[in-house]
């Protein structure tokens, strides 16, 4: 299985490493053919959303603080995605859960 590893960077974007497929709202897939990396804008003020242009710098994001804890991670949560608690997930190929073929979000 391969892992994609998405990494908060303080004070910045999401870094994505792995395979990744990226859609827009419509479903449409956005072209990021051939990247191993690519960084996601969490700030909200970047002029490329969903991928950052620096705009973080500008606008001083501060990112919100990462709980302390000393519970490990659990991988088999049913959203399939595992926080470390040091700014990383780790994503499984576990599907998102469906109703009739429309994917949903859990909470």
């Amino acid at each position: 299985m391969t892992i994609t590893r998405i990494t908060a960077r303080p004070r910045g974007p999401l870094l994505v490493e792995g395979e990744i497929e990226l859609v827009d709202l419509d479903g449409k897939p956005i072209d990021v053919a051939g990247r191993k990396r690519l960084l996601l804008c969490r700030c909200g003020a970047s002029s490329t959303k969903p991928l950052c242009d620096g705009a973080h710098n500008r606008i001083a994001f501060e990112s919100p603080s990462i709980p302390d804890t000393d519970e490990p991670a659990d991988p088999d949560a049913t959203s399939g995605m595992a926080d470390d608690t040091r700014g990383s997930l780790a994503l499984s190929a576990k599907p998102a859960p469906s109703r009739d073929g429309v994917r949903v979000a859990e909470r």
